[in-house]
């Protein structure tokens, strides 16, 4: 049954449809150090992975963190878990990511875990917006 229901949100961002995807801007945050770049938003990733030199550039030793291979239509890939801030489109949170342990791996990616189950987000493709606000459970 579908019921006509009404949501609100904080911000509209509006992405480039010559993008492959919808990027949009990501900083990471861990101790002192910050690394900006962007990100494409991709709801059937369980996790966020980013390359690993953006880790490298927040001084963390990659394999330190939790190893887990992940499973592509391309093929099977290792990555390194830790935490750190991260901030999408104003909103900022503690999120657990994942480092990819090979160089040639320079996709960046939000995924459910950590990032899309964070946030209330709303697209409507043919116009190029992105509309997001932080979810507070009640």
């Amino acid at each position: 049954m579908i019921v006509p229901h009404h949501l609100e949100f904080d911000h509209l961002f509006r992405y480039h449809q010559a993008d492959d995807g919808i990027v949009i801007p990501v900083a990471l945050e861990s101790g002192d150090q910050r690394v900006e770049f962007e990100a494409k938003i991709d709801t059937a990733a369980t996790y966020c992975v980013f390359a690993r030199v953006h880790g490298e550039r927040l001084g963390l030793d990659i394999e330190r963190g939790v190893e887990q291979r992940f499973g592509t239509a391309l093929g099977v890939f290792t990555a390194y878990g830790h935490q750190v801030h991260l901030q999408t489109l104003e909103f900022r949170f503690e999120s657990y990511v994942f480092f990819a342990s090979d160089d040639a791996l320079t996709k960046n990616v939000l995924g459910r875990r950590g990032w899309l189950d964070m946030l209330k987000v709303g697209i409507i493709d043919y116009l190029d917006e992105l509309y997001v606000s932080r979810f507070d459970a009640i």
